[in-house]
């Protein structure tokens, strides 16, 4: 049933633009600038074809094959030499070129949907004027010819083809989403200069769709959160990758954009309405007004909140006003925020020692789960500054009670004091008699940034460094024991960028610091990886006063409500990425902008970008160049004990299931 409509549909297509379609011009090469290097063929040196990589190529003869044995229809009786197919593939392209996305075989029954609004306008339009050969109504002459007095075979007033056109926009505007009205509302003005056309706002999905969505969205952010946060939590990753397809929310972000057709997508989670955000403009203003609620006009999510309530109330992540302002400027001194750690060059000798160490003795990680034991001992050296000892078992507890859901739903509770006791205990220790070149260290030389008042200073600072501790380490043991195995497993296995990685390690001193800092390729692998596989998956944010987004229409939204940002979704964006779910490290290496784009929010973007971005790199990066290094990159690598899939990037890879095979030099 659903191939015979789809090839009716084909058939409409063909047969009513076939006949609409007498004449064609050729395109104008700069059409948009977007597509500077599409190149599409002139009729006069046959029939017009889009550019491959729509993937399109061959799909005209598998249409006109289905339609002959479907009909037992001649093609030529269809298409009547190639215009008619020719028009159809121009559809596509100018649908494309308005959408700004790619187009695959799988989305031609949405393209049609719309085709159809079009061929219901140029039917209307041929009816009423009958004799008329109006402009042709190929598509090639809106961005060229169209306004033009010397049009040939075109006996329409100029007014009356800015009108008609506006008709046939006005018809395709209602069918898409805001951001791309948006879009066309920038072609009226741009193209037509008339102003731009008020649309009826999209119609509500039906409930089943929207339970479907809410069911789908809320089962993602309890995986999310459950599977691990704060630390790593084996079993939960092995339920998730059994029940979740949806791991990173990449499918409810294109629900939301696609099917609601809105940038904004409200769900209910845990009795409250979280609005995903499935709008770059959106996400955009949103981080960029992200601060304490002096400052900013969106402050840190009610979740997050509760999430960090229990083991660290005044950390910098849940924080506003004066007190925020304090704890960001002593987490910007003790990270070095947006430059390399003043003690890297102590960070990355014992980071070679451990790994040569490790390979000595037979304990260099080759599993995933090992790279977590590995990571805990170099983050108590970063941390706290000891070598010796790694941190208490009761902190790694802390962060597993922490991060469960019943936490999430009672704002009152409370970790156990056999658990908080020691790790209390441990952090006083530490900020009283802090060790040399370590985080501790640095957060009790800047203790007077924090806002205290005079009356029992000392006990107020010291109670400030002890919740800020936490937001340290388990960055950092995310950073290690999930990026670091996830970019090497990526490294290895693409021998292209491995060649090149290891040509740019082989002419630095990777025992100097500032070389691996500077490493750009290295850099750029582990951007990438985060960029497909971000440890910070979503970002939550709140309203402190009404505020209405600047968008094609209003959307208007009160204080307090909930907004989610789904990182890794934004980073695949495939209206900024070309091929957004493959490996490339050379999109950093070409756009220097990307970084610090809208696109890449690994560690968020604007006045609450992570201050400890740039540790974070160095000591991944640092990892990765010893580590390749200690087996003279002669390593391979599976995924659940499979070859990695190098055409699809997993939307989240289990670092459990990582393993690596070295081979001795």
């Amino acid at each position: 049933m659903l191939q015979s409509n789809f090839s009716i549909k084909i058939f409409l297509a063909l047969f009513l633009l076939s006949s609409c379609n007498k004449e064609s011009t050729k395109l104008k090469e700069n059409a948009n600038e977007n597509n500077k290097n599409i190149k599409i063929i002139n009729k006069e040196a046959g029939q017009y074809r889009p550019p491959k990589e729509f993937k399109l190529v061959g799909i005209r003869s598998k249409l006109m094959n289905s339609i002959k044995h479907k009909y037992k229809l001649e093609i030529k009786e269809i298409v009547k030499g190639t215009s008619g197919g020719a028009t159809l593939y121009e559809t596509l392209w100018i649908l494309n070129l308005i959408k700004d996305k790619k187009v695959d075989n799988n989305d031609i029954t949405k393209f049609l949907k719309k085709i159809k609004l079009i061929l219901q306008e140029l039917k209307d339009v041929k009816n009423h004027y009958k004799n008329n050969d109006i402009w042709g109504i190929g598509f090639k002459d809106i961005y060229s010819t169209l306004l033009s007095k010397n049009v040939k075979s075109n006996k329409l007033p100029i007014n009356q083809k800015k009108k008609l056109l506006k008709t046939f926009l006005n018809s395709l505007k209602k069918d898409l989403n805001p951001n791309q009205r948006k879009l066309i509302d920038e072609i009226h003005q741009e193209y037509l200069g008339i102003e731009s056309i008020k649309t009826e706002s999209p119609k509500d999905p039906s409930i089943i769709s929207k339970f479907k969505f809410n069911l789908e969205a809320s089962g993602m952010l309890v995986s999310i959160l459950e599977r691990g946060i704060l630390t790593y939590r084996p079993h939960w990753w092995e339920l998730t990758d059994l029940f979740i397809k949806d791991k990173s929310g990449v499918k409810a972000y294109y629900e939301a954009k696609n099917e609601y057709q809105r940038p904004i997508a409200p769900i209910s989670f845990i009795n409250k309405t979280i609005n995903i955000v499935a709008d770059n403009n959106c996400v955009k203003q949103i981080l960029l007004q992200s601060a304490g609620p002096s400052e900013g006009l969106f402050r840190v999510g009610e979740v997050k909140e509760n999430l960090f309530h229990p083991f660290m109330p005044k950390n910098v992540g849940r924080s506003y006003g004066k007190e925020w302002r304090g704890r960001r400027d002593v987490n910007d001194k003790v990270l070095f925020y947006n430059k390399l750690h003043s003690y890297s060059q102590i960070y990355n000798d014992f980071i070679r020692k451990k790994i040569n160490e490790w390979k000595n003795n037979g304990k260099l990680p080759q599993v995933g789960p090992r790279f977590f034991d590995r990571a805990k001992t170099i983050v108590t050296k970063i941390v706290f500054g000891d070598s010796e000892k790694e941190m208490p078992k009761e902190i790694f507890e802390m962060l597993d009670d922490a991060n469960t859901l019943k936490n999430i739903l009672n704002k009152n509770y409370k970790i156990p004091e056999k658990i908080m006791g020691p790790v209390k205990t441990y952090f006083k220790n530490n900020i009283r008699n802090p060790k040399p070149n370590s985080l501790v260290e640095l957060a009790v030389k800047n203790e007077e940034k924090f806002y205290c008042p005079y009356i029992k200073r000392k006990k107020c600072q010291e109670d400030e460094i002890m919740n800020q501790i936490p937001h340290w380490i388990f960055p950092l043991l995310k950073d290690l024991f999930a990026t670091t195995p996830r970019t090497l497993m990526m490294i290895c296995s693409h021998p292209y960028v491995l060649n090149k990685l290891k040509n740019e390690l082989e002419s630095i001193d990777i025992k100097n610091a500032k070389d691996i800092y500077n490493a750009k390729y290295l850099r750029a692998c582990v951007l990438e990886i985060l960029r497909l596989n971000s440890t910070v998956i979503t970002m939550l944010r709140r309203l402190n006063k009404n505020y209405s987004f600047d968008l094609a229409e209003k959307y208007k939204y009160k204080k307090n409500d909930q907004f989610l940002i789904l990182t890794n979704s934004v980073n695949r964006e495939i209206e900024k990425f070309k091929k957004p779910n493959k490996f490339r490290p050379d999109r950093f290496i070409k756009d220097p902008d990307l970084e610090k784009s809208h696109y890449a929010i690994m560690f968020g973007q604007g006045p609450q970008e992570c201050p400890g971005k740039e540790i974070g790199i160095f000591v991944v990066a640092s990892f990765i160049a010893h580590y390749l290094k200690a087996f003279n990159y002669n390593i391979t690598t599976t995924f659940d004990d499979k070859q990695v899939n190098t055409n699809y990037i997993e939307q989240m890879y289990n670092p459990g299931k990582i393993k690596f095979m070295h081979k001795n030099p």
